[in-house]
């Protein structure tokens, strides 16, 4: 029934020769009859003889297989999603009610700030005092389009960004995303043009 890795699983839990009865809860890969894998979650309970022989076990098993194979896909989504998230050529942050709950690493690198202190952070922050007012206005009116407004680095500089958010549905809840734009290279080519 199992593959020889589960088996290993087992014997392991069975090992102890000290102990008089054994519980076990685990998830197994299975070979089935046509050589094709599964997954079997079993628990279970054996018991020994006091010459320390196993004499019974006792227990059930269910068929995880589909519920495996949800998670590996899962899993694939997001490390795709993932790699998407951080090949955006700009900052994207997921935020509810402004506090963020999820970003990429352009948004690390745009604001100077590490992955780890940007979760749970007051987005507002990133934002320099001169446009937190506007940015407030359309967060709270669900504007969508981009618009320009004055970002702040953690090391205190003023920039010029370009934002464009939409709220969407998240973990059963809606949440607003961003993306950030720094155009400091645009604006100072466009201001070489002028002259």
């Amino acid at each position: 029934l199992f593959s020889p890795a589960s088996w290993e699983l087992l014997a392991t839990s069975f090992a102890n020769p000290r102990q008089t009865s054994i519980t076990y809860e685990l998830e197994l890969e299975t070979v089935r009859k046509d050589g094709s894998n599964g997954w079997m979650w079993v628990r279970g309970e054996a018991a020994r003889d006091t010459g320390g022989n196993i004499t019974s076990i006792w227990g059930a098993a269910q068929d995880i297989t589909e519920r495996k194979r949800a998670e590996d896909a899962l899993r694939e989504i997001e490390s795709r999603f993932k790699a998407l998230h951080n090949a955006s050529f700009g900052g994207i942050t997921i935020h509810e009610k402004g506090r963020i709950l999820e970003c990429n690493q352009g948004l690390s690198d745009i604001s100077g700030y590490a992955y780890e202190e940007l979760i749970g952070m007051d987005g507002l922050l990133l934002i320099a005092e001169q446009s937190r007012e506007l940015v407030m206005a359309n967060i709270l009116s669900g504007y969508e389009k981009p618009y320009e407004a004055y970002g702040l680095r953690k090391n205190g500089e003023v920039y010029p960004l370009r934002l464009e958010a939409r709220n969407i549905p998240y973990q059963g809840r809606t949440v607003r995303v961003v993306e950030f734009r720094d155009i400091t290279e645009s604006r100072l080519a466009q201001q070489a043009l002028e002259q």
